[in-house]
C-alpha cells in the first residue's frame, strides 16, 4: 500500500490540496454574501445587524466560514434575539 501512494507522485496531492481549497474558499465566498445579503435586508426592515457592522459581518463569515455564519444566524435569526 505505501508504494500506491509513493507512485502517485507530489503533482497529484498538490492537485488534490488545490482542489480542495478551492472547495473551501468556494463555500466561504458563498456563506459571506449570504450573510451579506441578509445583514443589507436587516437595515431596509429597519433592523441593523447587531454587535458590527454589515461589512464586517462579511469579512468575518469569509475568514470564519460556516461558523460565523451559523453565530450570525444564532444572533440574528434565532428566538434568542430580542425584538
Amino acid at each position: 500500500m505505501d508504494d500506491f501512494f509513493k507512485q502517485l507522485g507530489p503533482s497529484l496531492w498538490f492537485t488534490l490540496a488545490t482542489l480542495v481549497s478551492l472547495i473551501w474558499m468556494l463555500i466561504h465566498w458563498v456563506f459571506a454574501v449570504g450573510v451579506y445579503r441578509d445583514a443589507v435586508a436587516l437595515w431596509r426592515r429597519g433592523k441593523a445587524p447587531l454587535l458590527v457592522g454589515t461589512v464586517t459581518w462579511f469579512l468575518a463569515t469569509l475568514m470564519g466560514g460556516v461558523f460565523v455564519a451559523g453565530l450570525y444566524w444564532v444572533i440574528h435569526h434565532s428566538t434568542l434575539r430580542r425584538d
